[in-house]
């Protein structure tokens, strides 16, 4: 019993596009929120240490979770210009947090990112 309630609970983090909101949330999150808790313990003068590859691949990992919630979403409605939308912001989070950083870059990652969680969500959820 307990097992059949946690496949239904999976099915619904899938089909309810849950996915691709709470991953792009939790990118967005981990990285200015980290940022501004860092600088807040600063402010008390703890001083954290926080390994910028490690930090940079979990914004990517958590990114690209949102993109394949949107793709997931795609398969069900077949409406592709929320996933491409997404797919286009990952790649821009991905090249900044990779490649070569650019705040500005980053910041049109992220809003491309959530705009595409919101297409997706306002335009095709019953």
């Amino acid at each position: 019993m307990e097992e059949k309630c946690q496949q239904n609970d999976r099915k619904l983090l899938f089909r309810s596009g849950r996915l691709s909101t709470v991953s792009a949330g939790l990118a967005v999150f981990s990285c200015y929120g980290t940022t501004l808790l860092i600088g807040l313990f600063s402010l008390t003068g703890v001083s954290l240490a926080v390994n910028p590859r490690v930090w940079a691949a979990i914004i990517v990992f958590l990114a690209g979770l949102a993109v394949i919630g949107m793709l997931l979403r795609w398969w069900r409605h077949r409406r592709i210009g929320p996933a491409a939308t997404a797919v286009i912001g990952f790649g821009l989070i991905a090249w900044v947090m990779l490649r070569s950083y650019d705040a500005l870059l980053e910041a049109t990652g992220f809003a491309v990112l959530l705009a595409a969680v919101a297409w997706d969500a306002t335009r095709y959820r019953r």
